[in-house]
């Protein structure tokens, strides 16, 4: 079965984190004949000695870095249909926006703090994760791409079968000829 993607977002900082998501985003496009959307957040400053051209600073590097990456992206061969820059917590943001595009997946990157850093600061990829009603595919610096297997979860719903086919399609496109299938079982009451 083939399931197709119609739009795809992928939310960057622009940094060497968001590289790897970024190549991902653009060939699942590319192979998939998808839209491909491009995000930016710039976070305000919460401060009331704040002036507004401090605010205007900060937009404008939020769009430099847009700018900047979608230059990388049309330089490697990508396509991009829209770029939003937006204001506000990265979450909210970026998941409000999938829901306004309709987007199909999800792509982002993660810095892969560890357990403590995570805890201090937050993840903006696992919070992502954790709140969106759309797949999301989170890569890392360290992670291969294109991937050599797959690895699907099934958890016995309707979600994680669609979820499945979606990776199923996404490893399709991309020659995977190996997969591992994880199916979690609820604890049995003694």
């Amino acid at each position: 079965m083939s399931v197709l993607l119609s739009t795809i977002l992928l939310a960057t900082d622009g940094s060497k984190d968001a590289a790897l998501a970024t190549r991902a985003a653009v060939d699942i496009s590319r192979k998939g004949s998808s839209e491909l959307h491009l995000v930016h957040i710039w976070r305000d400053v919460p401060s009331p000695y704040a002036h507004s051209f401090v605010k205007r600073e900060l937009e404008r590097q939020g769009q430099e870095v847009l700018d900047k990456q979608a230059k990388r992206i049309e330089g490697d061969g990508g396509k991009i249909s829209g770029m939003h820059l937006r204001q506000g917590r990265i979450s909210d943001e970026v998941i409000e926006l999938s829901r306004e595009l309709e987007a199909d997946l999800l792509v982002v990157g993660s810095r892969g703090h560890g357990q403590i850093r995570r805890i201090l600061m937050g993840s903006h990829s696992e919070e992502i994760v954790h709140r969106a009603r759309l797949p999301v595919l989170v890569l890392r610096r360290a992670t291969l791409w294109p991937p050599a297997r797959l690895v699907i979860g099934d958890y016995y719903s309707e979600n994680a079968k669609k979820e499945g086919e979606l990776a199923a399609s996404l490893g399709g496109l991309f020659g995977i000829r190996k997969a591992l299938l994880i199916r979690t079982y609820p604890r049995l009451v003694e």
